[in-house]
């Protein structure tokens, strides 16, 4: 993912495709490799602005692996929160929704859970609230991905953590919580956005998104001016009650 994560998607696609020939030519058609293929080609759809084609083919490369999920198999989780993502991009929230919370669940059972897709299945499920302007749920899914991200920042790309505190911010400010603390996380992420570790596409893709936002809400850009400073390590709120337990809890009864 490379190219992809550089923002060269054609060569990206084109790696993909290379893969998915050599992975026919050696396995057959089928193998978990065509599915990691057909993923990331379906991820590529997604950036492109083509959402639908893009699920379409997650889905597919989703049922390639299927049995062959595994507690030794990462490929599954990485394309299942693929597909939320790209059901997010279209606008279907309750499939987005649906396959967020599939992945919870499979990542809880085989992986113990690995906080990398975890945190990115929480940042979706608040991505969805936030489409659906129910900024309170929105809130409980990114608070929990935001312990999670800051606790592991090394194992994420450098987009993700900023990545889950701007929407945490979006969440807090409309839902008028804590709305300095949503300031705060909004410059904060706005400055490791535009200072990444290494070079980072969709960094951008965040800032636009960023400024688009301000452009919205005059009164929180003028306001928070101030704040444009590195964050700190941590900003997250500790919960009580994880609320991904809560309903995995409620699903199992």
């Amino acid at each position: 993912m490379l190219f992809s994560n550089l923002g060269q998607l054609d060569l990206a696609e084109a790696a993909f495709l290379q893969l998915q020939e050599v992975a026919i030519e050696t396995y057959g058609r089928g193998s978990p490799y065509q599915a990691i293929a057909l993923g990331g080609r379906g991820e590529i759809e997604v950036e492109r602005g083509f959402p639908e084609l893009g699920a379409a083919w997650l889905a597919e490369s989703i049922e390639m692996f299927g049995h062959q999920i595994s507690s030794r198999d990462y490929g599954p989780m990485s394309n299942y929160n693929a597909l939320g993502r790209a059901f997010l991009h279209a606008g279907d929230l309750t499939a987005a929704t649906e396959v967020f919370q599939e992945c919870i669940a499979l990542n809880e059972y085989y992986f113990f859970p690995v906080t990398t897709f975890l945190s990115e299945s929480l940042t979706g499920l608040g991505q969805v609230e936030l489409a659906r302007r129910d900024f309170r749920a929105a809130a409980e899914y990114l608070e929990e991905a935001l312990i999670l991200r800051e606790g592991n920042p090394a194992l994420d790309l450098p987009h993700e953590l900023p990545e889950t505190r701007l929407a945490l911010g979006f969440a807090l400010w409309g839902a008028g919580l804590e709305r300095e603390r949503a300031l705060r996380l909004i410059r904060a992420s706005e400055f490791e956005l535009e200072h990444p570790r290494e070079p980072c596409y969709y960094c951008a893709v965040y800032r636009a998104e960023l400024e688009r936002w301000f452009g919205e809400n005059p009164d929180a850009a003028a306001i928070s001016e101030p704040l444009r400073t590195p964050a700190p390590a941590r900003l997250n709120m500790w919960t009580n009650a994880p609320r991904w337990k809560r309903e995995q809890k409620g699903r199992a009864m």
